[in-house]
C-alpha cells in the first residue's frame, strides 16, 4: 500500500534528462549542496547568455522528496517538449530548466527507504530540528 514499485533513483534521472534527452546539466555550485552533502542538479535546454536574452520557464519537482509522481510528470513533459520540437525552434523557443529534486536528500532517503520494503515519508523536509510531520524520526526512515 502506498509502495511505488519503479521509483527513479537520482542517475537514473541524471542519465534520462542529460543522455537520452540531450538536455544539458549543470549544478547550482557548493553553496547550494544540500544538508546532507549532495549535489543539487538542474537541467538546460539554453546555456551563457540565451538564459537573459529569451523567456526562461522553470520546473520543479520534489520539494517535499515524497511526490513522486510530481518527478514523473516532470520527466514525461521534459520527453515530450525535447522529442517533439521542430528543428527551427532551437534558437526562438524559451530557456527550459528542469530542477528535478528541489529535497534531493529527502528522496534519497525515501527511494531507500522504499526499495528496502519500508515506507516513504508523507512529508519530509529534512530540516536539522524537525522531524517527519506524523512524529517520527527521520533517522530510522522505517519508522516515516
Amino acid at each position: 500500500k502506498g509502495h511505488v514499485p519503479t521509483t527513479p533513483t537520482v542517475s537514473e534521472v541524471d542519465w534520462y534528462l542529460n543522455k537520452h534527452l540531450g538536455i544539458t546539466a549543470a549544478d547550482l555550485g557548493n553553496e547550494t549542496m544540500s544538508l546532507q552533502g549532495r549535489i543539487i542538479k538542474f537541467y538546460t535546454t539554453c546555456d551563457g547568455p540565451a538564459i537573459a536574452e529569451r523567456p526562461t520557464i522553470l520546473f520543479l519537482s520534489l520539494v517535499h522528496g515524497n511526490e513522486v509522481m510530481g518527478l514523473l510528470a516532470l520527466l514525461q513533459t521534459a520527453r515530450l517538449i525535447m522529442l517533439d520540437k521542430p528543428a527551427e525552434y532551437e534558437n526562438q523557443a524559451p530557456c527550459l530548466i528542469f530542477m528535478p529534486f528541489v529535497n534531493i536528500d529527502a528522496y534519497t532517503l525515501n527511494v531507500e527507504s522504499l526499495k528496502s520494503g519500508g515506507p516513504a515519508c508523507r512529508r519530509t523536509n529534512l530540516r536539522e530540528t524537525f522531524d517527519c510531520d506524523d512524529g517520527f524520526s527521520r533517522d530510522n526512515p522505517a519508522s516515516c
